[in-house]
């Protein structure tokens, strides 16, 4: 990262608090976490969770960071946790889209 990008984040903390914006979001969201996340602990999905309980919550076990994908992607299939992920997505579009 650069400095520069650390700087901004430190002159605009306020208006960038992931939890605070979290509690303002009115549509439906959802979460996607993985209980192996090397960059992010699960906590913080819970965390978000807990600042809008309206949020839908998906844990995925043992998935890393990336839904154990990688770049560049070589393989012609996505993996288990990827798949998960988008399937679950794709549930939420149905049930708020679907007419």
């Amino acid at each position: 990262m650069y400095w520069q990008y650390m700087e901004d984040l430190e002159l605009n903390a306020q208006r960038l608090n992931i939890q605070d914006n979290a509690k303002r979001i009115t549509v439906p969201w959802l979460m996607v976490h993985g209980t192996a996340d090397e960059s992010v602990p699960v906590s913080h999905a819970l965390d978000h969770h807990r600042a809008n309980p309206d949020e839908q919550l998906m844990i995925i076990e043992v998935a890393n960071h990336t839904f154990g994908c990688k770049h560049p992607y070589q393989s012609d299939a996505l993996t288990m946790h990827t798949l998960e992920w988008v399937k679950q997505s794709i549930g939420l579009l149905d049930k708020y889209f679907k007419a």
